[in-house]
């Protein structure tokens, strides 16, 4: 089950809200694509994976919700990879954007 939470949702977007839980749930997991840089929790994320792993999204809503959440000052976006071939992108929340969702959590902060 997926989910979000509303403040977050009426201020960026319900499809952000949801984006911004799924890469947060994903860096406190550890998963295999989670790094940590300059005290930095990053994400490395492909818009065509998360798509299917969120298949209620396209690849293109995607990315323009990633887009809007780096524009909004919420994520923060890398190309980390050293392979010229490799164009994914890495994710990491600002400080703004940890705190929210450090809210989201009940943590005060």
């Amino acid at each position: 089950m997926f989910y979000f939470d509303k403040n977050i949702a009426v201020r960026y977007g319900v499809r952000s809200a949801v984006l911004m839980q799924y890469v947060w749930e994903n860096i406190l997991n550890g998963e295999e694509d989670v790094m940590e840089m300059n005290g930095d929790m990053w994400y490395r994320s492909s818009a065509v994976i998360t798509s299917s792993i969120l298949p209620f999204y396209s690849k293109d809503q995607i990315q323009r919700s990633f887009n809007h959440l780096v524009k909004c000052g919420v994520l923060k976006k890398k190309k980390l990879s050293k392979s010229n071939f490799d164009h994914t992108n890495w994710y990491a929340f600002t400080e703004n954007g940890n705190a929210m969702m450090l809210k989201s959590e009940g943590v005060n902060i």
